[in-house]
């Protein structure tokens, strides 16, 4: 189920709402829609705003106390460690502070005894800090570099993975300089989530099918490439085309595989394609929302580039 056919089924009976909720909350599929539009909500609104709130609390411990969250400490953790060490400071009772000064005393005759002889530790001590500095710094790069590097490698054979089966209308050359251009502009927004990578827009946001779910990378090539994809030829061959009004068997052998076919002529936004679509689909009886269901629009949905068209 997607959005776009709620809001026909609603648009046809304003009292249906009601069961179109009840639908929803008890239905596998009602709740798989609304387990993904949380999610997607969670991640693009809520999400950003709990980081805010945890950035606001790292920056006002950066300037209250001059000191720097380290990354590998949650910002509450950091919290309960100032806080333990604020209390310890506040029970102290100070110590035998005559001997500690009488100590400090003592260091501060023995440095004036060693004379150059510190001031050259002091010298070697200070080089050494920063050829350090130095090699971290490189090694920091370095590591940077082949993280960006394993990542890129990763998102590309993920892009690959979803090019096959693809038929094109233009020369390969074309393709492939296509391919270059829409693969630069997403490799260096995709994430790994969970071990998967997980294609993004430049805003941040994950790129999402009909079904709120992450784009797969054949999907995402159907979008960017639909103009020069080869559509498959309805019926010939040795497998004659199964023709059911406005459903077609395309292909031979285990490649052959129903599509749903429009006139294209008869929709211009999302709503009037889901409602052509419905309408088709309902008069040769496939159930809403099955699995013949939501395969069919699915494949109308990219053939007729419908992503690319206004929501009414």
């Amino acid at each position: 189920m997607i959005l776009q056919e709620v809001l026909d089924f609603i648009s046809k009976d304003k009292g249906a709402l009601t069961g179109v909720i009840a639908h929803i909350q008890t239905t596998d599929e009602g709740k798989e829609l609304l387990t993904n539009h949380a999610n997607a909500h969670f991640e693009q609104e809520i999400k950003p705003r709990i980081a805010k709130v945890y950035s606001d609390l790292d920056n006002d411990i950066l300037g209250s106390l001059g000191e720097s969250r380290p990354n590998d400490v949650k910002t509450y953790e950091f919290i309960k460690q100032k806080m333990s060490e604020l209390k310890k400071l506040k029970e102290s009772k100070g110590g035998d502070k005559e001997g500690k000064i009488k100590e400090l005393e003592k260091q501060i005759e023995t440095l004036k005894a060693e004379g150059g002889q510190n001031e050259y530790w002091k010298k070697t001590h200070n080089e050494a800090v920063s050829k350090w500095d130095t090699e971290r710094s490189e090694f920091e790069n370095q590591i940077n570099t082949l993280k960006t590097e394993q990542l890129q490698s990763q998102v590309s054979g993920f892009l690959n993975s979803g090019l096959t089966g693809l038929e094109f209308s233009i020369p390969q050359e074309a393709v492939d300089a296509m391919k270059q251009l829409h693969s630069n502009s997403v490799i260096k927004n995709a994430k790994i989530v969970d071990g998967k990578v997980v294609l993004h827009n430049e805003d941040g946001n994950p790129m999402l099918n009909s079904q709120y779910k992450p784009m797969t990378a054949k999907e995402y090539w159907e979008t960017k490439l639909a103009s020069v994809i080869k559509k498959p030829e309805q019926g010939g061959g040795g497998a004659p085309a199964e023709k059911k009004g406005n459903i077609v068997t395309v292909g031979e052998g285990d490649k052959a595989k129903k599509k749903l076919v429009l006139d294209s002529s008869a929709f211009s936004t999302k709503l009037e394609f889901n409602k052509t679509a419905a309408k088709a689909l309902t008069a040769q009886g496939i159930e809403r929302n099955s699995a013949d269901w939501n395969q069919l629009v699915d494949g109308a949905y990219a053939e007729y580039d419908v992503s690319k068209l206004p929501l009414q």
